[in-house]
């Protein structure tokens, strides 16, 4: 159809079917491009919600494919999957995808901003699903508990090398799930015990070791280490008042949505 032309029930039908044939056939730039026209169409469709529903539901799901089967995954697709609608539809319908939502935000650093709220969300229906990711994920954000953190990374690789998006991603998941352990202990720490920061890795001390001294090299932690006390000090920034009043607001507009959503099911 021409720009600003409703697209016929046969013509999205033909849509569905090639973005089924590019995932097959792994062309995953015409899948991404057959993705969001698609959420286009979505946006504007004026059949019935439930169906609106189940359309949304396939079209997430069908999604995996294009964000963990490529080498470098397209920005707008990770944005795509973590948005506000989308994670409404995941709470409503299939809470199963929270598992790669929650891999996602291991897996893609640039996604570091998203991971308080959207673990928040994940918390909050962690009643529905649940699984070692997400336990992850909850024991680090929520409960500050490093030692179930830990534990819960260990079942990660047998949950991630079972399964069918996330088997390829073992390697780099482990080592970004260590990042995020060890970034979160820095936040409330000053000195950090190399030897016990090991243990909470799964690491030897000297292993550990020379994974911080790469993390400092590589300007990705502001710290230096002090070998006689075989300990890692860290430099503190003052806390962001600004930031603080923002987490004390944040995720309103979820509850509001999920609000919505569920009494629109309801009716």
């Amino acid at each position: 159809p021409q720009a600003g032309e409703a697209m016929s029930p046969k013509y999205v039908s033909c849509v569905w079917g090639s973005l089924a044939s590019a995932l097959l056939s792994r062309e995953f730039d015409d899948a991404i491009e057959l993705i969001f026209k698609l959420d286009e169409f979505l946006d504007q469709s004026k059949a019935p919600k439930r169906d609106v529903l189940l359309q949304r539901t396939w079209l997430l799901h069908w999604a995996l494919s294009a964000i963990f089967f490529v080498d470098k995954v397209e920005p707008k697709l990770l944005d795509f999957l973590l948005n506000e609608k989308s994670l409404s539809i995941i709470s409503l319908s299939c809470p199963h995808l929270f598992r790669y939502v929650g891999a996602c935000l291991i897996l893609q650093k640039r996604l570091k901003h998203l991971v308080k709220d959207t673990v928040w969300i994940i918390h909050h229906e962690a009643s529905s699903y649940s699984d070692p990711v997400t336990r992850f994920l909850l024991a680090l954000y929520t409960e500050m508990d490093y030692d179930e953190a830990q534990g819960e990374l260990q079942k990660c690789e047998q949950v991630c090398k079972g399964d069918f998006f996330l088997a390829s991603h073992w390697p780099e998941f482990q080592e970004n799930a260590r990042l995020h352990i060890f970034e979160s202990y820095c936040r409330i720490h000053q000195c950090i015990n190399i030897e016990m920061i090991a243990t909470k890795l799964n690491m030897q001390a000297e292993e550990a070791e020379l994974w911080i001294v790469k993390l400092i090299q590589n300007a990705k932690l502001d710290a230096r280490i002090d070998s006689e006390k075989s300990r890692v000090v860290m430099t503190k920034a003052p806390p962001n008042v600004y930031q603080q009043v923002i987490e004390k607001t944040k995720n309103l507009a979820f509850r509001s949505s999920m609000l919505v959503s569920k009494l629109e099911k309801g009716g």
